[in-house]
């Protein structure tokens, strides 16, 4: 089930690049939590918004310690599962750069969910 987070993680953020592609999209689109699917992580949205602000800039350190506070409150949440949260906790910070086109800021969101994915890697066991 892990997986498929994951994989619906990944297809968003393909959809989105190839939209951005298309010259069609003005706003960045961001993916959502998709409930019931195996390792949701039901969050309120003031959870998802201090783990946004807790990413910061998006950049390892950063994310291993919100990885660390969201496997706190989640001890059994897989590795994907979390990895996707602080995707979708992450992307309204991409999204409003304005400073940045679709097209960049969904190229800045597959960088992070990947950078995302590598750490929680290493930081969740």
């Amino acid at each position: 089930m892990a997986r498929h987070a994951v994989a619906r993680l990944y297809a968003v953020a393909l959809a989105l690049t190839m939209l951005a592609g298309c010259g069609g999209q003005k706003a960045m689109t961001c993916p959502t939590p998709q409930p019931g699917g195996g390792g949701d992580l039901r969050e309120t949205p003031a959870q998802q918004r201090a783990t946004a602000t807790m990413l910061g800039d998006g950049d390892e350190n950063a994310i291993a310690t919100a990885a660390a506070v969201v496997h706190g409150r989640h001890p059994a949440a897989t590795t994907d599962a979390i990895t996707n949260y602080l995707v979708v906790a992450y992307c309204p910070t991409i999204a409003a750069r304005p400073d940045k086109d679709a097209r960049d800021k969904d190229q800045l969101l597959t960088a992070f969910a990947e950078r995302a994915r590598q750490v929680v890697g290493r930081a969740v066991r």
